[in-house]
């Protein structure tokens, strides 16, 4: 009998180790579970996203590059840097998940500009596709009945949101927007802005269905 209590003496320790290693994994697999974005935080560098083509007309000598760099004051140390010296083209870098029409998706995330700084830097993004990849949530794009009227232009919301200015360092932006009809997909996008420069950092970005 006194054997027996002394076994469970010594195996209780190793299960309380294990209750607390498989607690603690299920609180990470729940966090992990809650952003539907692959690699927010850029930890894993560019893994996950993609970067965009220079949209707009480059002008020579200037500068268009996304690259992952080192952030101390972000919680993986990581951001995304986006340096746009071209005031008349701007690139930027996105992500494309599955998605369904009706819920809610609720975009957060960090971002710092610095200068030079000319103009809007940029902006974050939520955009909605059909199955062909026709962008619903654009009221400058022909739909499926051609362009849109102007009281259907109305009904017809492009969902973004702003980065930070020059000189406000990290602050921090939240999105929110709701699938249309025939929603089979869904980009995050942050993008330097055509008509502005500036170095701009971004980091902390997580993408939850509401």
């Amino acid at each position: 009998m006194q054997h027996e209590k002394s076994l469970a003496m010594k195996m209780l320790p190793k299960t309380i180790l294990l209750s607390a290693f498989l607690y603690t994994f299920a609180l990470l697999s729940a966090a992990s579970a809650q952003n539907l974005l692959q690699n927010g935080d850029f930890a894993q560098g560019i893994t996950g996203w993609t970067v965009g083509k220079i949209v707009g007309t480059p002008t020579p000598d200037k500068v268009c590059k996304v690259e992952v760099v080192s952030e101390g004051s972000r919680k993986s140390g990581k951001s995304v840097h986006i340096t746009d010296t071209d005031d008349k083209a701007g690139i930027g870098v996105l992500q494309k998940l599955p998605a369904e029409p009706g819920p809610s998706y609720e975009l957060t995330y960090s971002s710092k500009t610095t200068g030079p700084g000319k103009g809007s830097p940029g902006y974050a993004m939520i955009q909605f596709l059909d199955a062909k990849g026709t962008w619903l949530n654009n009221p400058e794009a022909a739909g499926p009945q051609g362009t849109p009227t102007p009281e259907e232009l109305k009904t017809i919301k492009r969902d973004s949101g702003p980065l930070s200015l020059v000189g406000q360092g990290w602050k921090d932006g939240t999105l929110v927007a709701t699938a249309p009809v025939g929603t089979a997909s869904v980009v995050v996008m942050f993008k330097a802005s055509n008509g502005g420069t500036g170095e701009i950092d971004v980091s902390d970005v997580v993408l939850k269905k509401k």
